[in-house]
């Protein structure tokens, strides 16, 4: 484990909060802004209501960049606190309430809940794009419990166009409505994209969704287990690239405009004013409850377009992986950060390379892996398109059936 050294920037970010966080109870805190030539990264992991497991997520940063700056992000519900230590490609983490960095919001899981921060900068290398994370078990699930955990990757990139992140924490009390009044940093210029993620908490289907709504036009409603959450009924989270003006959606979340499901990000390019440094943010409980809430929203745009003339560096490969879930039971998924189209080969083989399954690309970053008839086991599943081949390891485990 790596000793990292302090944070200008994340200190300045949490001295700021404990300034003025007693005159912020009514409106959402503007944890983190910056502006660079680079793009920025995010993902996660929820364990919901489970509260323990193990998962993994993809963050494509490019091999060239320089870490600008990367948060650990942490939700927890309810006033009784205990520490929690995670592990993050290996590196454990501690959240207690030393690491609080929102205000205080009342939720009916336990009352007193907060956002946590990490500054994990020190800790990110480019050349990593898989990320896992494990959560142990915890005493108390549901109410008084740790659920969602988020990482957010600032880089810098030789090239790169410059772009704009901010970051809001939630400060609003769970309730049946809430409105995010938001000011960004920097006007945003709609010649480019300009990408929302949202991280949710408890939001299952319907009539336990929550709707989404910016400058009064609906986007859509998220619910549901996100791909990368151990629990079966929650965990929405969006996880986004953006970089070069052009906003990707990574593992199941797409870079259009409407939000559904466990999609949760979407392009504002077509909702927000050019130039415009305000948005208001509705979020609507589907069947008027105040069960859910939500812990952050994060925004990447540009407000320099400079050179509106097409970018002409390469685009970076695609990354591929991982499986999830591995080791599985009955199926499992190939995620990809991009959508992998009928040039590509999926294939499904045994440890001495012959060929079980082989089929074209779906179109979409998840391919569908079904077990079939196959014995409990170790196998191979390959992609090959676009002048690459990956080839990950899949884990079938003894089902219902015996096999």
């Amino acid at each position: 484990m790596h000793c990292p050294p302090s944070r200008v920037r994340g200190l300045f970010a949490i001295f700021t909060w404990m300034l003025h966080g007693s005159t912020m109870l009514h409106a959402q805190v503007l944890f983190h802004s910056d502006a660079f030539n680079g793009g920025v990264v995010s993902g996660g992991f929820s364990v919901g209501t489970v509260g323990e497991g193990s998962g993994a997520f993809v963050m494509p940063v490019p091999a060239d960049a320089t870490i600008r700056q990367a948060w650990l992000f942490a939700g927890h519900l309810g006033d009784t606190l205990e520490a929690i230590t995670i592990t993050l490609n290996g590196d454990p983490f501690t959240f207690d309430s030393s690491t609080v960095v929102s205000p205080i919001w009342q939720s009916i899981y336990g009352g007193a809940s907060a956002e946590h921060a990490r500054d994990v900068t020190a800790w990110i290398d480019p050349a990593d794009t898989l990320y896992t994370m494990e959560v142990p078990h915890q005493a108390h699930t549901i109410n008084n419990t740790w659920t969602e955990f988020y990482l957010v990757i600032n880089y810098e990139r030789p090239g790169a166009l410059p772009m704009n992140v901010d970051l809001w924490l939630n400060a609003e009390d769970a309730a049946d409505s809430v409105t995010y009044a938001l000011t960004t940093s920097a006007p945003m210029r709609t010649a480019a994209d300009v990408g929302m993620a949202i991280v949710g908490g408890y939001a299952s289907t319907y009539p336990d969704c929550e709707r989404v709504a910016v400058n009064g036009t609906v986007l859509g409603s998220f619910y549901g287990p996100d791909s990368n959450s151990v629990d079966p009924s929650w965990g929405s989270m969006g996880a986004l690239a953006y970089a070069d003006r052009h906003l990707t959606g990574l593992g199941d979340d797409n870079a259009d405009q409407a939000i559904a499901g466990t999609d949760v990000v979407s392009n504002l390019n077509a909702i927000v004013p050019d130039s415009s440094s305000s948005l208001t943010v509705d979020l609507v409980h589907c069947h008027a409850y105040n069960d859910n809430h939500v812990w952050l929203v994060l925004l990447g745009y540009a407000s320099d377009l400079g050179d509106l003339s097409v970018v002409t560096r390469a685009p970076d490969p695609c990354t591929i992986g991982p499986m999830m879930p591995s080791p599985a039971m009955d199926m499992a998924w190939l995620r990809s950060a991009c959508p992998l189209g009928p040039e590509w080969t999926i294939e499904l083989l045994d440890l001495e390379g012959r060929s079980i399954l082989r089929r074209p690309g779906n179109g979409t970053r998840a391919q569908l892996i079904p077990r079939g008839d196959l014995a409990a086991g170790t196998y191979l599943v390959r992609a090959t398109g676009n002048g690459t081949s990956s080839t990950l390891r899949l884990v079938y485990v003894r089902d219902a059936a015996g096999r």
